[in-house]
């Protein structure tokens, strides 16, 4: 009997931790994340950059662009305190590109884009640093739920099984 209690209280816990470790690396994830909306992107090969300091060696870096602009021809990536580039993509009128890696290398990082058309592009740039410690997190708080869940089923199972068993005696002795 008590140990079926502390099932219950178990299996209600772990859903409060997972809320709880879900929704705080759900916060500062989104805190993580910028977005530059109505971007103006001058034609002719010049780059519009925009720096990102503190980058840590293992982090997720993701950007997301939207063109909003008639007929951008336009290219887009990372580039490392190496000067290597990653994530480089050409993006065209309406179409969205993005991407995620993990950062090779500590430092600050650059976002560029480089519009190759005649007219000036318009974007809308999201950019994302996100922390592998935030990453974990998350997939603890997930796998925290199912486990609450399950303890919680485990207790109800228990209890329906004793009632059964207590309807079966009382009938073999009557």
């Amino acid at each position: 009997m008590p140990n079926r209690k502390r099932m219950l209280e178990v299996g209600i816990s772990l859903i409060l931790v997972s809320v709880i470790v879900f929704s705080v690396s759900a916060y500062f994830i989104s805190q993580d994340t910028y977005t530059y909306t109505d971007n103006h992107i001058a034609a002719g090969g010049s780059p519009f950059s925009l720096s990102v300091k503190g980058i840590s060696q293992g982090d997720d870096l993701e950007y997301s662009v939207t063109m909003t602009s008639a007929s951008p021809n336009v290219t887009i990536y990372w580039l490392s305190p190496l000067n290597t580039t990653f994530g480089n993509k050409t993006v065209t009128t309406g179409s969205t590109a993005s991407t995620v890696f993990v950062a090779p290398v500590s430092g600050n990082w650059t976002f560029v884009a480089i519009n190759h058309a005649n007219a000036t592009a318009n974007a809308t740039i999201t950019l994302g640093d996100i922390s592998y410690t935030l990453i974990y997190s998350v997939v603890f708080g997930f796998v925290l739920l199912p486990a609450g869940i399950a303890f919680i089923g485990l207790y109800f199972y228990i209890r329906r099984h004793e009632n059964v068993m207590k309807k079966m005696f009382e009938r073999e002795l009557r």
